[in-house]
């Protein structure tokens, strides 16, 4: 069976929001951003849904996009990310070392809690937002559905949100006890059926790296197991951040 294109429209906006950048690399890496997990193959209409460029604009671009590699399209004009965007995307988890390290812990922490577990980075869009990059589910048949590429504005609310909002403006006086604790809950913010709580996690010489996550349905939670997991996530973080290198004693 052929995979449906999705064509769902987003948020994206058509004038540049960088200023002193460049137009025409803007819209392109908007069209990439257009993907994620959930929706990998997309038709023409549906970049210009999710990016709100016009056709013509995205043909042209796409011309490009496709001769360097980043995007494939295949006979029937469907439009999928290319091996060139992958190549790019893995130096980030390659530097860090994420991919070798992130994923025992996620997978550990979620048996162990029986719920889902989600690291997230920083992204500086216009505005900024959070980018999931590794997601561990437990064996249930309810629980968050979150897809890795999901990508949500840091002012659309929630415990990662928060937290990370302490270290994208480490200069908001409003938010040095979120910087001293480096834990966060929430209770239906960001969605009225979800509570999270997260914790920061740091590489070499204390750079914030990303935000590490537990979220549950507050109909098979309460507020006092919520408050149980601030230990055990400031504790995953805290394993996180010393196999990447970082002291947090120091």
């Amino acid at each position: 069976m052929k995979r449906k294109a999705q064509t769902e429209p987003t948020n994206g906006t058509a004038e540049p929001t960088v200023r002193g950048g460049v137009s025409a690399l803007e819209r392109g890496l908007r069209i990439l951003t257009a993907f994620d997990q959930r929706t990998s193959v997309l038709t023409l209409g549906g970049v210009a849904n999710r990016t709100g460029l016009n056709k013509s604009t995205i043909l042209r671009l796409m011309v490009s996009l496709e001769a360097l590699g980043f995007i494939d399209r295949d006979q029937e004009g469907l439009y999928r990310i290319g091996a060139q965007a992958w190549r790019v995307g893995t130096l980030f988890n390659s530097e860090l070392h994420l991919q070798q390290l992130l994923p025992p812990v996620l997978d550990e922490l979620s048996v162990k809690i029986d719920e889902s577990v989600s690291f997230w980075i920083p992204v500086m869009t216009n505005p900024p937002s959070r980018l999931c990059i590794f997601r561990a589910e437990p064996q249930r048949s309810v629980r968050v559905h979150t897809f890795i590429g999901s990508q949500i504005p840091l002012e659309k609310g929630g415990s990662t949100a928060r937290m990370m909002k302490a270290y994208v403006d480490p200069t908001n006086r409003d938010d040095d006890r979120l910087r001293v604790e480096r834990v966060c809950t929430t209770w239906a913010e960001r969605d009225p059926e979800l509570c999270g709580v997260s914790s920061p996690v740091f590489g070499v010489d204390g750079r914030f790296v990303g935000v590490l996550s537990i979220s549950a349905p507050i109909a098979r939670r309460n507020r006092k197991w919520l408050e149980s997991m601030k230990p055990v996530i400031l504790a995953a973080a805290e394993r996180v951040t010393s196999k990447l290198g970082h002291d947090q004693a120091r």
